[in-house]
């Protein structure tokens, strides 16, 4: 975590808070149903993760999907961030 980064966005998951850093990029991974196995049309998965500090200071990686339709344009600033956290995990 560099000096600069700044932890101030308030993230509540399974009666926890996290403080995210507001920086949430696509993961590019690769897995069914992701953006890579579908075709034109169909229905995917956009993931989406963010760097966060738990209650305890330790850093997480906080995990989001969204379904989209390939080749629909979708805006990532109108996606429900909040319903769509699948997971935190501590970031190694």
């Amino acid at each position: 975590m560099s000096k600069e980064e700044k932890f101030d966005s308030k993230i509540e998951y399974n009666g926890k808070i996290y403080m995210g850093n507001g920086e949430a990029y696509d993961t590019c991974r690769t897995f069914k149903d992701c953006f890579y196995d579908v075709e034109e049309g169909e229905e995917y998965i956009d993931e989406w993760a963010e760097t966060a500090i738990d209650e305890d200071g330790k850093m997480v990686t906080i995990t989001y999907q969204f379904e989209c339709i390939k080749g629909e344009a979708h805006d990532p600033d109108q996606y429900d961030w909040i319903s769509g956290i699948v997971d935190v995990k501590p970031l190694d």
